[in-house]
């Protein structure tokens, strides 16, 4: 499964840019690192799928504007995604994953 990593920061509905704390624009590759480094509580994720984790980061990290994943890890970064971040940042990110076009409500 191929995913297109782009630079662009996601936004809101009213069109504002999402950014994390420390006021970075939320990409959909910054969301997968994110996603993928960070440890949860209850996480009973052994050092081998940690260490997974951490490689595939690396690669994500290091991908220009596409990367091929297996539909396992595509399944393991959503499960990821969907646990970390709020409900907006999750349907972009999974529509992106997906390669789901996004479709604006026309205004009357």
């Amino acid at each position: 499964m191929k995913i297109t990593l782009t630079n662009t920061a996601y936004q809101d509905f009213a069109g504002e840019e999402l950014t994390d704390e420390f006021g970075k624009p939320l990409t959909l590759k910054h969301i997968i690192i994110r996603a993928l480094l960070t440890q949860q509580q209850n996480d009973p994720s052994t050092g081998e799928e940690k260490y997974h984790r951490y490689k595939l980061a690396e690669n994500i990290s290091s991908a220009a504007n596409e990367i091929e994943l297996t539909t396992e890890d595509a399944a393991l970064i959503k499960k990821l995604i969907g646990k970390l971040f709020v409900p907006i940042i999750v349907g972009r990110a999974y529509d992106d994953i997906e390669g789901k076009t996004i479709c604006k409500l026309k205004e009357d």
